[in-house]
C-alpha cells in the first residue's frame, strides 16, 4: 500500500544508508453599493494562533485508504468510527487522501494512468474530488510520480512531493487546485518530502535529508527561509501542524530501528515528547479539526488500523478494525451543505443590462429588479411574482443606463432610483417611487451629459441622515467623479468634491463614524483617504502596486473582527489581469496584505454576502470573458475556491439577494452585448 511502501522505503532506505445565526442580507460591500459602518471594537491581526472552526457532531469527518475490497481505495468516515463510505471505485491504486480545510473536496493520488503498473514502482498522478467522490479532476499529467499532498488553508493551492527533474531525489511543490500555476519551492540534492502547511498559510513544514539525516525543515510559503526545526540522530517524518499553529506532530524513530511513534513537539523545534511506545509502526499523525486528538494508523493489532488518541498521548482507540490494511488518515471539518447555483429559465427583453438594483418595490415583501439598461434600451422596472419570477411593468426609463442604485431618497419610505448613464449621451436620472413599484422621473439631469457615469455608489457623505450618491465617471483624457448631496426631499446639488481614484468604495474605515474611502488608482496602487469630518478629505493609508488594474473593491467585516476590510479584484476579460488581495483593517484605518493571492486571470467585479449560510461574508466574482466563480469565507477572511464555475454571458455586474423568497441569496448577473443571467441558490 502506498502510504506503508512510502515509510517501508524510507526505512529500507535508513538501514541501507547506515476549520453564528446568518444573515441573509446581501453585505452592501459592492462597489455600486454602501457598505455598512463598523460598530464593534477592532482587534489587532496576528498570524497565530488561529482559533479552528469545527462542527458539532463527531468532530468532523476523515479520509483514508483500505485494500478491504480487493485493491487500495479511498474511504471516509466520522471521526467516531460510524458513516463508512467508499469513494473510489477503479482497479489502480488509488490513495494518499488529504482533504480541504473546508471539507468538501479531497486530494489523492491514482495509478490509474500507469500504461505499465508495476508495485511499489508505480506512477501517481495527482488528483482532486468533491468529498462524496464525485466531480473527478486530474492536476498533473507528468512522467514522474507525484505523492504526498497537503492543501493550503484557504484551500487554493496543494503541495506535494515529486521528482520532476529526474535527478534522484523529491523535492517540494505547489499548485493550484485546478492543475495550473505550478511552482517548485526546494531544490536540494537531497529529498525534501512530506510538506504541511501552518494554518496561517504563511509557513511549510517538511522532512529533508539534506543534512544526511531525515530532519524536519520549515520554510516560508514561498519556499524562502529554509531552516531545521530538529537536528537529532534520531529521525523525524510526516510533520503535521496543529490547527493553532502552536505545535507539530509527527513520526520519530531511531536510525536501523524497525518501529515508529508519534512524537509533539512546539512549533520551533522545542520540547519534544514522545505520545507512543509500541514495537511497530505508529505513524502519519494528523490533527482533529479541534486540535483537541490525533488520528494516526498503527500496527500494533498485527495489521494497520486507524486510531485516535488525545493529544497527550492518552486513550488511544481503534476507529477501524478488520482484517485488511488501513492507511493515511486525514481529518477535516464536515463540510457545510453544498453550494449549488442554478440558471433560472427567467427571460429579459432588453438586448443587455448592466446591472440590476434589487430592493422591494412595491411594498409586498419581495424583492424587486431595477434594471439599468446600456445602449438605445430603455432601463426597466421589473417586479418579483413571490416565487423568484420577475414581471416586466411596460415602464421605460432612462437609455444608456450603465449603474443603479436604490435608496429612499425623499424620505417617503419607498425605494427610489438613481441611475447613472454612459456613452457620453445622457445625464444620471433620479427616479421617485409612488410605493407601487412606479417611477417618476424627477427631471433633474446631474452630470454633464457629455461624459460618460459608469457607476453608483450609495453613502452619506455630511452625516445628515440622507442617502447621498458618488457617480464614478469616465473620459479617455481622465475626469474626476463626483458626489451629489441629498436634502432629504430628492433634491440633489454638487458637493464639490473631485475624486481622481479609478475605483472607490465607501465605509468608515477609522471607526470615528463618519465615511472614509478605499481607492484604487490604476496601475500605481491603493489610497485610503480619511474624512476630516466635514466632507473633505485626507490620504492615509497608501501602498503601492503595479498590478492594480480594473475591477471592484468590495469593504467588508471578512475576519470577523468589528472593522470594514477591503477585498479588491484586477481582473478584466482572460489577458493582462493580477491577483485579487484582501487587505485586512486593523481598526483605525491601517490595512495589512493578509497575503491570499485569489485567482489571477478572473475577477472583474464582486458582490458580498453569506451564500453558503454558515454566518460569513462570501464573495461572488463576476469577469466578463471566463466564467463567474464564489470564493467561500472560512469566517477569519481566509478564502477558498468554492469550486464553481457559472458560465454567464460576458458577466458585468453582480448584485445578490433573496429574489426565490427561500431563506438564501440569489444572484443577479449583468452583462456587456448579452442578456442578463439569474442565478438561483439551491
Amino acid at each position: 500500500m502506498k502510504k506503508l511502501l512510502i515509510v517501508t522505503l524510507v526505512i529500507a532506505f535508513i538501514i541501507s544508508a547506515c476549520q453564528t445565526s446568518p444573515s441573509l442580507t446581501p453585505w452592501a460591500g459592492n462597489f455600486t453599493e454602501t457598505a455598512v459602518p463598523a460598530t464593534a471594537e477592532p482587534t489587532a491581526i496576528q498570524p497565530v494562533p488561529i482559533q479552528p472552526r469545527i462542527p458539532e457532531e463527531h468532530g468532523g469527518v476523515i479520509a483514508f485508504y483500505s485494500d478491504r475490497d480487493g485493491n487500495p481505495e479511498i474511504y471516509t468516515l466520522h471521526a467516531d468510527g460510524s458513516g463508512l463510505e467508499r469513494l473510489t471505485d477503479d482497479p489502480a491504486f488509488d490513495d494518499s487522501p488529504a482533504i480541504s480545510p473546508d471539507g468538501t473536496r479531497i486530494a489523492f493520488l491514482t495509478a490509474r494512468h500507469d500504461p505499465n503498473p508495476q508495485f511499489p514502482n508505480l506512477k501517481y498522478e495527482l488528483y482532486v474530488m468533491d468529498i462524496d467522490g464525485g466531480n473527478l479532476q486530474r492536476l498533473t499529467t507528468t512522467n514522474a510520480a507525484e505523492d504526498h499532498p497537503a492543501w493550503s488553508p484557504d484551500g487554493s493551492r496543494i503541495i506535494f512531493d515529486a521528482d520532476y527533474d529526474a535527478d534522484g531525489f523529491f523535492e517540494i511543490y505547489a499548485i493550484h487546485p485546478d492543475g495550473s500555476n505550478l511552482k517548485r519551492l526546494t531544490s536540494n540534492t537531497a529529498n525534501d518530502q512530506f510538506a504541511d502547511w501552518s494554518p496561517d498559510g504563511a509557513q511549510i513544514a517538511f522532512s529533508s535529508y539534506r543534512n544526511g539525516n531525515w530532519d524536519i525543515f520549515v520554510m516560508n510559503a514561498d519556499g524562502s527561509d529554509q531552516r531545521p526545526l530538529t537536528d537529532s540522530a534520531d529521525w523525524e517524518l510526516f510533520p503535521a501542524w496543529s490547527p493553532d499553529g502552536t505545535q507539530i506532530a509527527y513520526n520519530g524513530m531511531a536510525p536501523r530501528s524497525r518501529n515508529t511513534d508519534i512524537f509533539v513537539m512546539n512549533a520551533d523545534g522545542s520540547n519534544s515528547r514522545q505520545l507512543t511506545d509500541t514495537p511497530r509502526f505508529d505513524e502519519n499523525p494528523a490533527w482533529s479539526p479541534d486540535g483537541s486528538q490525533i488520528v494516526f494508523q498503527t500496527q500494533r493489532d498485527g495489521n494497520f488500523e486507524i486510531y485516535v488518541m488525545n493529544t497527550n498521548g492518552s486513550d488511544p482507540h481503534p476507529l477501524t478494525k478488520n482484517a485488511s490494511e488501513d492507511f493515511w488518515p486525514s481529518w477535516s471539518i464536515f463540510p457545510t451543505q453544498k453550494l449549488d447555483f442554478e440558471k433560472s429559465t427567467q427571460q429579459f427583453t432588453a438586448r443587455e443590462t448592466f446591472q440590476a438594483g434589487l430592493g422591494d418595490l412595491d411594498g409586498d415583501g419581495n424583492l424587486d429588479a431595477v434594471l439599468a439598461n446600456p445602449q438605445e434600451n430603455n432601463s426597466q422596472v421589473w417586479l418579483n411574482d413571490g416565487s423568484g419570477n420577475l414581471l416586466d411593468t411596460g415602464q421605460k426609463l432612462t437609455q444608456y443606463g450603465h449603474g443603479v442604485g436604490l435608496a429612499d431618497f425623499d424620505g417617503d419610505g419607498d425605494l427610489d432610483a438613481f441611475i447613472a448613464c454612459h456613452q457620453f449621451f445622457a445625464s444620471s436620472k433620479i427616479y421617485l417611487n409612488d410605493g407601487a413599484g412606479i417611477m417618476s422621473n424627477t427631471s433633474q439631469d446631474l452630470g454633464d451629459k457629455n461624459i460618460s457615469a459608469v457607476e453608483v455608489n450609495l453613502l452619506d457623505l455630511n452625516g445628515d441622515g440622507h442617502t447621498d450618491v458618488h457617480v464614478m465617471y469616465y473620459s479617455p483624457s481622465g475626469l474626476p467623479d463626483k458626489v451629489y448631496l441629498n436634502d432629504g426631499s430628492a433634491n440633489f446639488t454638487d458637493s464639490g468634491l473631485a475624486l481622481n481614484e479609478e475605483v472607490i468604495a465607501w465605509g468608515d474605515l477609522d471607526g470615528d463614524a463618519d465615511v472614509d474611502y478605499f481607492g484604487k488608482q490604476i496601475g500605481k496602487g491603493y489610497v485610503v483617504q480619511v474624512n476630516n469630518g466635514d466632507g473633505q478629505f485626507t490620504a492615509g493609508w497608501q501602498m503601492d502596486d503595479d498590478q492594480s488594474t480594473i475591477g471592484g473593491i468590495a469593504l467588508a467585516d471578512f475576519d470577523s473582527d468589528g472593522d470594514l476590510d477591503a477585498l479588491v479584484t484586477n481582473g478584466f476579460r482572460d489577458t493582462g489581469s493580477f491577483p485579487s488581495r484582501l487587505f485586512l483593517n486593523d481598526g483605525l484605518g491601517q490595512f495589512t496584505d493578509s497575503g491570499q493571492s485569489l485567482n489571477p486571470t478572473m475577477g472583474s467585479e464582486l458582490a458580498v454576502g453569506d451564500l453558503d449560510l454558515d454566518g460569513d461574508l462570501d464573495v461572488f466574482v463576476s469577469n466578463i470573458s471566463l466564467p463567474d466563480e464564489v470564493w467561500l469565507n472560512d469566517g477569519s477572511g481566509r478564502f477558498s475556491d468554492s469550486g464553481l464555475r457559472l458560465e454567464g454571458n460576458n458577466s458585468t455586474k453582480p448584485s445578490l439577494g433573496d429574489l426565490d423568497g427561500d431563506g438564501d441569496l440569489d444572484v443577479f448577473v449583468g452583462s456587456l452585448m448579452f442578456k442578463p443571467t439569474l442565478w438561483i441558490n439551491q
